[in-house]
C-alpha cells in the first residue's frame, strides 16, 4: 500500500473505493464553553473536510454539547468562514423551548 501524505490523501482513496458520493475527514475537537447563564457545558466541535475536490464546501462545522443542543453554520470553502459562520448561540438556547 502505498504512504498517505495526508488525511486528505485518504479521503480521496477511501471516497473512490467505497463508491460514495460524498465523504468527508473529520476532525474533533473538545472544550468547555460559557452559555448565556455563565454555565460550563462540555462541547464537541466538528471539523468536517470534504476536500479540495469537493463539488460543495470544503468545510462544514457541527458543535454539540452535553446534552445534545446543536450548532451549525454554513460551509465555506475557508475553514475560518465556516467557523465564523456557526451559529454558536444555539448552544444557548434553554433545555425544553
Amino acid at each position: 500500500m502505498e504512504r498517505l501524505e495526508s488525511p486528505i490523501d485518504a479521503l480521496e482513496i477511501v471516497k473512490g473505493a467505497s463508491g460514495a458520493a460524498t465523504m468527508a475527514h473529520v476532525t474533533t475537537f473538545k472544550g468547555y464553553r460559557k452559555n448565556k447563564l455563565g454555565e460550563e457545558w462540555l462541547v464537541t466541535v466538528e471539523v468536517r473536510d470534504y476536500g479540495p475536490s469537493s463539488n460543495e464546501q470544503r468545510y462544514f462545522i457541527v458543535a454539540t454539547d452535553a446534552v445534545g443542543r446543536v450548532a451549525t453554520g454554513n460551509g465555506d470553502d475557508r475553514f475560518d468562514f465556516a467557523l465564523q459562520g456557526v451559529h454558536w448561540h444555539d448552544l444557548d438556547n434553554v433545555i425544553g423551548e
